[in-house]
């Protein structure tokens, strides 16, 4: 019984963990607590699944809020991105951004491992083609066909106070059997002014329309009221999960919706 507790109380964990990326209805357990489900409206997804689609987004965000990448903000350039036009390259970028986190000597990891979460994110809306991705100007993640495998030497670790985007997830809803994730999405800049730092809050890195102007004295900016205030003056973005087959989702395609 004690076992069981520990275990339910693990599970509700891990559900607060990812409700920050995906609102949900409930959660419980079938099959004499064989399998986690979670309920969105009147669809029961299988908990792993919820888990593998909070992965998806964590790596979207991480990979294109690089402000010293080429790649900086891509998936927000166009009102509409369908997974099976992603640029190729932007794709294995995305892929392999989180393996070049702190390293600051040449690293290298294998082809196979690469491919395998490339098809896990993208299935079979975009085809895996090993090659050279450019970073930016002349920093290149190598690929080496003999072995099959990438090579590196780029740091990716962020400066404090670097340009970046900030996202708030506003609902997930089932619609015709795809699960759909809207989210707020703003660009932020920041200056120093004496001891402080100013947040020049925009709409996005084109900064057509500045929101507000935010000074922080050390704290963190606060995303959640931003959202509240000037939600109606953010861009909403939806982030549609194709159900290929049972239970299993994968993005299809990100819709600039206002």
């Amino acid at each position: 019984m004690k076992k069981l507790v520990l275990f339910i109380l693990f599970l509700f964990l891990i559900i607060f963990g990812l409700a920050g990326y995906i609102a949900y209805d409930k959660i419980y357990l079938e099959n004499n607590g064989k399998k986690v489900v979670t309920k969105i409206g009147e669809k029961d997804i299988d908990l792993n699944n919820f888990i593998e689609i909070n992965e998806t987004l964590s790596k979207l965000d991480r990979a294109f809020n690089d402000s010293n990448s080429s790649y900086y903000g891509y998936i927000y350039n166009n009102k509409e991105l369908r997974i099976n036009k992603f640029d190729e390259k932007a794709a294995l970028y995305l892929i392999l951004y989180d393996y070049l986190n702190n390293y600051r000597n040449e690293q290298t990891i294998n082809g196979k491992i690469v491919e395998k979460d490339f098809k896990k994110i993208f299935n079979n809306n975009l085809e895996y083609k090993a090659s050279d991705v450019k970073i930016k100007d002349d920093i290149f993640i190598t690929y080496n066909p003999n072995n099959n495998t990438y090579s590196y030497n780029y740091d990716i670790n962020k400066e404090l106070y670097s340009p970046e985007y900030k996202v708030k997830n506003i609902s997930t809803t089932i619609e015709e059997e795809s699960i759909v994730i809207k989210r707020k999405i703003f660009y932020v800049e920041y200056e120093k002014n004496n001891s402080s730092i100013i947040a020049n809050i925009y709409d996005g890195k084109d900064k057509k329309s500045l929101i507000t102007k935010k000074t922080l004295n050390g704290n963190e900016l606060n995303i959640e009221e931003i959202v509240a205030k000037y939600g109606y003056r953010i861009h909403t973005y939806k982030y549609i999960f194709e159900e290929k087959n049972y239970n299993d989702y994968y993005l299809s395609k990100i819709i600039l919706e206002k």
